[in-house]
């Protein structure tokens, strides 16, 4: 009995605990620059292109150069996905989706914006989305800020994340967004201005990772440790008995 408890136990926190993660790494990546939409293939055990990423809007706000891959942005020591607009009215915007090519969907849960920060303009991100699995559109779960933004609002009613100062290339402007445990097939955000406007400004898209399993609830892990522990105690018990049993 004993036995069979403690590989439902092994067997559940494999399966819980560990997914294989696929990252689009941006430095394994082309884009061309200015180009508005690109797909990837980076999951061997996916058919066809995994990922499309693609930016919609007032493009002619990044002046054809944008979007584009660099590095030295929020303080990561590597690339990203950079959009560079100047915005000069205050109804422009752009929207950046990521489609993810899986008809179950996938787990997003740290998704990392770069660099929201403000100096004159005020970098504003709005509309944090995704479409689930079966056609659900929901707000991104938990949203994260920095020193350097404001981040305002809640899974219900929407985030928006605000630029309070300038971060420069460090990290003290990065946003992280968790989908939590929605399966999604595509997320997306609408960036804009909230402060001067003709001025150029800069946010990142870091490194994308995406995996089949969700991660291990910490209740789940509670259980399955104090399941474990429990193994552990009846065994020692048993074996304190068996030394003690009369020959």
């Amino acid at each position: 009995m004993i036995r069979l408890f403690s590989s439902f136990l092994i067997v559940l926190f494999c399966r819980v605990s560990v997914g294989c993660a696929v990252t689009l790494d941006w430095s394994t990546v082309t884009w061309t620059a200015g180009s508005l939409s690109n797909s990837y293939d980076v999951d061997p055990s996916n058919p066809g292109n995994d990922i499309t990423i693609t930016v919609s809007g007032n493009t002619s706000s990044l002046g054809g150069t944008s979007p584009s891959i660099a590095g030295n942005l929020g303080g990561t020591g590597r690339a990203s996905l950079q959009l560079a607009p100047t915005f000069t009215l205050a109804s422009q915007s752009i929207t950046v989706s990521i489609a993810f090519n899986y008809t179950q969907g996938v787990y997003v849960q740290n998704l990392n914006i770069l660099s929201v920060d403000s100096n004159l303009f005020k970098d504003k991100i709005t509309n944090i989305q995704g479409i689930t699995a079966t056609g659900q559109t929901v707000n991104g779960v938990a949203v994260v800020g920095s020193s350097r933004n404001s981040v305002t609002g809640n899974s219900s009613t929407g985030w928006t994340v605000t630029g309070t100062g300038n971060a420069g290339t460090g990290a003290t402007g990065n946003v992280s967004v968790s989908f939590g445990n929605f399966r999604v097939t595509q997320i997306s955000f609408t960036y804009s201005n909230a402060g001067t406007l003709s001025l150029a400004q800069k946010i990142g898209l870091d490194n994308i990772s995406w995996s089949l399993t969700p991660e291990v609830r910490p209740g789940i892990a509670a259980s399955i440790l104090c399941g474990l522990a429990l193994i552990a105690r009846i065994r020692v018990r048993r074996r304190l008995k068996a030394s003690r049993a009369p020959p």
